[in-house]
């Protein structure tokens, strides 16, 4: 017999106003197409905004700038039912990605799962407009492939994967805090948290025929995007230093690199105003997107 299926989802969060209200209005909504027991629980990261919602299902709970693994942890904390559900406070999810969560864990209980994601359609084309979201476009940073190109995009359905990301993430409550939680780290805590359940031999899907909307239409700028690399790159440096991890290494220059870097770094408010002022005409759209990728090495560097 089937043990009844059961979820508690997470939603850390900081100060994003309508984009959060869209992404619990829209969970609650789904899940009251479904039968089984479910929560949401959303963790307020700030100090300067108190969130609140009319469903009954959502409790908020405060975990003031204490960071997105400590949020994380402390959602999970509060949590009732036996799978978790992490979710970013920018994610619509669709009915199709709860709906194959209790046979995928009634067959493969003693794993973790996420879903594929990709801009909504609407979001795609407002940034088609602007140079910055055509360069997220022609680098498939508009959906999962392109941050992770190197998985088996060409398999369909549920593969198994090396490294899982938090977006849209499901897991059994009780192997969660065995492996001890989430390191408190912006963007990299979904690389570490895939180490410990590698070492112990805890198996990661993902199911690429099924998707979740990424709603970052507040975040289509380039100071956004350098952030987001910057961030990125911090965590891998303190994961280098914690784990010894190779891919973690931060990158040797040779010496004319490192010049190059160290003039753009001392000048990086006028390279990063230049970008966001760019002249939007397609013709200089290849200029634009070498400038982008120069400033990813930049972020590293810095």
């Amino acid at each position: 017999m089937e043990k009844p299926f059961s979820l508690s989802i997470v939603i850390p969060t900081i100060v994003r106003g309508e984009i959060l209200n869209n992404t619990v209005d829209t969970a609650v909504k789904v899940l009251r197409k479904f039968d089984f027991p479910w929560e949401i629980i959303v963790v307020n990261d700030s100090t300067k905004r108190e969130v609140s919602f009319p469903h009954k299902e959502v409790e908020v709970v405060k975990n003031p700038e204490k960071g997105t693994g400590s949020a994380r942890n402390t959602g999970a904390r509060k949590a009732k039912y036996e799978y978790l559900l992490f979710l970013d406070d920018d994610i619509l999810i669709t009915p199709e990605s709860i709906e194959f969560l209790p046979e995928f864990f009634n067959n493969n209980p003693i794993s973790s799962v996420s879903t594929n994601w990709r801009y909504p359609d609407d979001l795609i084309k407002e940034i088609e407009k602007t140079p910055l979201g055509r360069f997220k476009i022609k680098y498939k940073y508009n959906c999962y492939e392109g941050w992770v190109p190197n998985l088996s995009w060409n398999k369909k359905g549920i593969i198994e994967i090396d490294e899982f990301a938090s977006f849209f993430w499901a897991i059994k409550r009780d192997i969660f805090w065995k492996l001890g939680g989430f390191l408190n780290l912006p963007v990299m805590a979904d690389v570490e948290f895939s180490e410990k359940l590698k070492e112990n031999n805890i198996k990661m899907f993902l199911n690429t025929d099924i998707f979740v909307f990424h709603n970052e239409r507040d975040r289509q700028n380039i100071y956004h995007w350098y952030n987001r690399l910057m961030q990125g790159a911090r965590d891998g440096r303190i994961l280098y230093e914690k784990t010894s991890l190779d891919r973690f290494f931060v990158p040797e220059y040779s010496l004319g690199k490192k010049l190059i870097l160290k003039l753009l770094s001392s000048n990086r408010k006028l390279f990063l105003w230049m970008l966001d002022n760019w002249i939007n005409i397609k013709i200089l759209d290849k200029v634009f997107f070498r400038l982008a990728e120069i400033m990813t090495a930049l972020a590293v560097y810095e």
